[in-house]
């Protein structure tokens, strides 16, 4: 990144419109927006949500287990893990359905 990245991220933000909160369609489980719009699931879906499921077990690895800090604190290493192993239980219980 050069000094012209860093400005663009700086930017002052206060030309953005404002938000009408009103008119942001708000999506919550269980509403009836949620439930008129099923989700007829493929085998894609499934596929996807395996290589993305990879992608995150993936830089929990690279960028969080090998860490120094997860290496040596033992207490976050194994909060760490405790979230690895879901992600790991989630990528099985998807494969199955795939």
């Amino acid at each position: 990144m050069d000094e012209r990245d860093y400005k663009a991220m700086n930017k002052d933000l206060s030309n953005l419109p404002e938000v009408d909160p009103s008119k942001v369609m708000k999506l919550q489980e269980g509403t009836d927006q949620v439930k008129s719009k099923k989700i007829k699931l493929d085998n894609y879906h499934y596929h996807e949500m395996l290589d993305r499921l990879h992608v995150v077990m993936s830089m929990i690895d690279d960028h969080l287990q090998q860490h120094p800090v997860a290496k040596i604190e033992t207490d976050i290493k194994d909060l760490i893990s405790e979230a690895q192993d879901k992600l790991h239980e989630a990528y099985q219980v998807t494969g199955n359905k795939y």
